[in-house]
């Protein structure tokens, strides 16, 4: 029986974390709010997930905030000669009827002068204000990443 009991444990754990990795806005959904990390000793790090507006009207995303760091978007590209290059973006527009991927070599948050060590499996609060939907707060699951070769950046990042 106790091994009953264990098991049910562990599904209704796991069902618990894939619900919480979606969380919805108005006529949007925020997918899978994840921050991978490659070592103990970074000074920033970059968060990833996926808007998707279901609605007929375009938003925008006009700034994130959080309490571990400072919060700033960013797009990530490579011009003709190789050069990586970030840009600070004030806004992001989500389009009405589609989907936008804060994803590596993209779009992405980056958290700056991190207060602490992040660690696996932790979740970090993290506030999205979009121009007409408003604010919500998600939880960014902290994970290691899959391919630190694929990363693109120093250690510190």
């Amino acid at each position: 029986m106790k091994l009953i009991s264990y098991i049910f444990c562990i599904f209704l754990c796991f069902g618990t974390l894939l619900k919480s990795a979606e969380y919805p806005l108005d006529n949007m959904i925020i997918k899978n709010p994840t921050i991978p990390i490659f070592g103990k000793k970074m000074k920033m790090a970059a968060g990833y997930f996926t808007i998707i507006n279901d609605g007929g009207v375009p938003d925008k995303l006009i700034e994130v905030k959080t309490d571990f760091a400072k919060a700033m978007m960013h797009r990530s590209s490579v011009d003709n000669n190789g050069v990586a290059r970030m840009e600070h973006m004030k806004e992001v527009i989500i389009p009405a009827n589609s989907s936008v991927s804060f994803e590596h070599g993209g779009l992405h948050i980056m958290f700056l002068n991190l207060k602490d060590p992040l660690e696996t499996m932790q979740t970090k609060e993290v506030t999205l204000i979009f121009e007409k939907a408003g604010k919500i707060d998600l939880e960014f699951m902290v994970k290691e990443a899959k391919d630190h070769s694929k990363m693109g950046h120093s250690k510190d990042h």
